[in-house]
């Protein structure tokens, strides 16, 4: 099972953006000159996470009946909490997360932001996820091409075990609106699938995304999606 949290409080789910699979791939206009725009996959789309690589103080609460909270202070004075939830019902595992964090602190152009999920997984292997956020920027950043940031993502997957080791397979969807510009919409479509390899310590996973972006404030725009593939291999030391 997969979860989000938000800040520094937790994590996303394996990136539901799927942006960090060839994220400085620059967008083509598909019409007039064909020429390479300034929009890149990573830049249009977001997954709501603000957490990054700095120095937080986190106290989690003991947890009373699979809930608890998280609350932490980063440096520079940014603040984020969360309510995280974990339980088992018969055959079915759940995960639920909803978090919110301020940035005013620390960002010259974001607020705060909200975010949360929902993760089931059956006892047979067969899982899914649903997450959403949403930014708000500060109120003099906002104006006729700038505007709140929110997004969405789904995922549905499948996992087993053969015998080389645990193996799954998912389906991704996210969609991210503002990001790059008000009025703007990128759009994610994938699957991946991964093996371990028990005897040498190793993942291997093999993933697709197609990324669409569309802006409907900017006339006359046609823009190219952009198919990737990658293959990663991970050894466990």
């Amino acid at each position: 099972v997969v979860g989000i949290g938000f800040g520094y409080t937790g994590g996303t789910p394996g990136n539901m953006t799927g942006e960090w699979l060839g994220q400085n791939i620059n967008f083509r206009e598909s019409s007039g000159t064909t020429s390479r725009t300034s929009i890149t996959v990573g830049g249009s789309r977001d997954d709501m996470d603000t957490g990054g690589r700095t120095d937080v103080i986190r106290y989690d609460t003991p947890k009373i009946g699979g809930a608890g909270i998280r609350i932490s202070l980063s440096q520079g004075g940014e603040t984020s909490g969360s309510l995280r939830y974990s339980g088992k019902a018969g055959a079915l595992s759940v995960k639920a997360n909803i978090g919110a964090d301020n940035q005013s602190s620390t960002s010259t152009t974001l607020d705060y932001g909200i975010a949360g999920a929902f993760s089931v997984l059956h006892d047979s292997g067969l899982n899914a996820t649903i997450s959403g956020g949403r930014k708000y920027l500060e109120k003099d950043k906002l104006s006729a091409t700038v505007g709140p940031q929110h997004s969405i993502g789904f995922m549905v997957g499948m996992n087993g075990k053969t015998a080389l080791g645990k193996t799954g397979l998912n389906l991704m969807y996210s969609s991210s609106l503002n990001v790059n510009a008000r009025g703007s919409r990128a759009d994610t479509i994938g699957v991946t699938a991964g093996q371990s390899i028990d005897a040498i310590g190793a993942t291997v996973a093999l993933s697709y995304r197609n990324y669409d972006y569309q802006n409907n404030r900017v006339s006359h725009q046609t823009i190219d999606s952009v198919d990737v593939f990658g293959l990663s291999t991970v050894f466990n030391f």
